[in-house]
C-alpha cells in the first residue's frame, strides 16, 4: 500500500485551513474508494506508458486498461512527452522537505519533472488529475506548489556540502524559469483539459514559508478546526463539530423553518444562494452514509439502517453448458453475440495516432450539467431562444407585398 504523509501535498489545502482536522483524521481508519483505486491504476498506466512507450494496452500485472481510461491517460502522456521533448523527463518523483525543518515527515511523489540542459535553466512540474468532479485551478494550487518545493529539493539533494536550510536558495538559483501544470482530462473547463502558470521564486518562498507555519500549527493538541470547501475530502467530516456546526448554521440561515419550502415558491435568487453553500452539505451527508455503511459492513449494527443486495441481473452461468444449449436449440450461434464498431481510441491503438484522420471522429458532449456561475466554463444557451435568430437592426416594415 502507498504510505501517505499526515501532512502531505494532496491533503495540504485541508489542513493549512483546518489544522485540527489532522487530529481528527486519526480517528479513521483509511478508507479504499473506487475513485481512488481509479487514479491509481491510470497513474500506473500513465508511468508505464511515459517509461515504456509504445501501445498500452495492460500493465505489467496484467491489469486491462479500458478505452475511456486509456484514452484520458494519453492526452496527459501526449502533453509530457511533447513538453519533454530535448530536455531531461523523471517520472513518479519522490521527494521529501527535510532541508525545510517540518516538524513531522512531509513527502510526496510528483507525477512528472521536467528540467532543461545546458542554457535551458528552466523545470516544470505536471500533475496529472484523473477526477471528474470537480475542475482543478492550476493558479495558486497548493498541491502543485508542495510539488514544486519537493522537486526543487530533490534537483540539489547530492550536495550535501550546502547547509540543509540553504538547499532550497541553491535551488532556486539552478533556475531562471519554474512553470507548473495541471492536465485533467476528465473535468471540462474552459480553458481546456490542461492548465499552465508560471511561479515566481518569490512565490515560492512565501509558500515554504507558510507551509512549514501552518504545518506547525498542526501539532498542538487543540489545533483548532475551521469549516469549509476543503472539508469536501476530509475523512473525519462525518463526525467533526465544526462540520455539523457549519452545516446547521447554513440550514438555520436559508431556511426558518423546520421543513424546507417547495422548490417552486422559492425566489430563484434564493435558490442561487443555496445552491452555492449546498456541497459542504451533501458531503457531509455523504460521508454519514458512508460511516453506516461501514459499521454495518464491519458487522455492528446500527439502529434505522441495514444492508441489502443491489438489484439482481441475470448472468450465464456457464459458457459451455449455453454452447450446448445453443446446439441442440439450434438458435444460430451469431444470434448469442453483438458485433460493435470499435472506438475511435481502439482503431488509434491499431493504425497509430498519425494515421488515423481527425475527419472522421468527433469529441461529442453527453449532454449538459448544472455548474455555479464561477465555473469557468462557458455558459450553454437553451430554451426558446436559441430557435430564433437576432432580429436586424432599424425600422420593420410590416406591410404585405400582395
Amino acid at each position: 500500500m502507498t504510505r501517505h504523509a499526515e501532512l502531505g501535498a494532496s491533503r495540504a489545502e485541508r489542513w493549512m485551513h483546518c489544522p485540527g482536522s489532522v487530529r481528527m483524521s486519526r480517528q479513521v481508519p483509511d478508507v479504499d474508494t473506487v475513485y481512488a483505486a481509479e487514479g491509481r491504476l491510470a497513474h500506473a498506466a500513465a508511468e508505464k506508458w511515459l517509461k515504456d512507450g509504445g501501445a498500452l494496452g495492460t500493465l505489467s500485472d496484467g491489469t486491462a486498461i479500458g478505452d475511456d481510461m486509456r484514452e484520458s491517460v494519453r492526452v496527459y502522456v501526449d502533453y509530457v512527452r511533447k513538453l519533454a521533448e530535448g530536455r531531461d523527463l523523471r517520472v513518479e518523483v519522490t521527494f521529501d522537505l527535510s532541508p525545510l525543518e517540518p516538524p513531522e515527515p512531509m513527502f510526496g511523489t510528483a507525477d512528472a519533472v521536467i528540467t532543461g540542459r545546458g542554457d535551458d535553466r528552466r523545470i516544470d512540474v505536471v500533475d496529472f488529475k484523473y477526477g471528474a468532479g470537480v475542475p482543478v485551478e492550476v493558479n495558486g494550487n497548493t498541491q502543485l506548489l508542495y510539488y514544486v518545493l519537493g522537486a526543487l529539493l530533490r534537483c540539489v539533494s547530492a550536495m550535501t556540502s550546502i547547509p540543509p536550510k540553504m538547499r532550497l536558495e541553491q535551488a532556486l538559483a539552478s533556475f531562471d524559469q519554474i512553470w507548473v501544470h495541471i492536465v485533467q482530462p476528465r473535468a471540462p473547463h474552459a480553458d481546456g483539459p490542461v492548465r499552465t502558470a508560471f511561479v515566481s521564486k518569490d512565490e515560492i518562498r512565501a509558500f515554504a514559508g507558510e507551509l512549514m507555519i501552518k504545518a506547525a500549527h498542526t501539532q498542538a493538541p487543540d489545533a483548532p478546526l475551521h469549516a469549509g470547501t476543503w472539508c469536501k475530502f476530509c475523512p473525519a467530516q462525518a463526525f467533526c463539530p465544526e462540520v455539523k456546526r457549519y452545516a446547521i448554521a447554513l440550514a438555520q440561515r436559508d431556511f426558518t423553518v423546520v421543513e424546507p419550502p417547495p422548490a417552486e415558491t422559492l425566489p430563484l435568487e434564493v435558490i442561487a444562494s443555496v445552491l452555492t453553500k449546498v456541497d459542504v452539505l451533501e458531503h457531509w451527508v455523504a460521508s454519514l452514509k458512508a460511516r453506516v455503511q461501514a459499521e454495518l459492513e464491519a458487522g455492528r449494527p446500527v439502529p434505522g439502517w441495514k444492508l441489502v443486495a443491489k438489484r439482481p441481473r441475470r448472468v450465464w452461468n456457464n459458457l459451455d453448458e449455453l454452447q450446448k444449449w445453443q446446439r441442440v436449440t439450434g438458435v444460430p450461434l451469431p444470434e448469442l453475440y453483438t458485433h460493435e464498431l470499435k472506438s475511435p481510441a481502439q482503431v488509434e491503438e491499431i493504425v497509430g495516432k498519425k494515421n488515423l484522420p481527425p475527419e472522421l471522429y468527433s469529441l461529442v458532449s453527453t449532454g449538459h450539467t448544472l455548474a455555479p456561475d464561477y465555473d469557468r466554463r462557458p455558459a450553454l444557451t437553451l430554451g426558446p431562444q436559441q430557435d430564433f435568430t437576432a432580429l436586424p437592426a432599424g425600422p420593420v416594415d410590416h406591410s404585405v407585398e400582395e
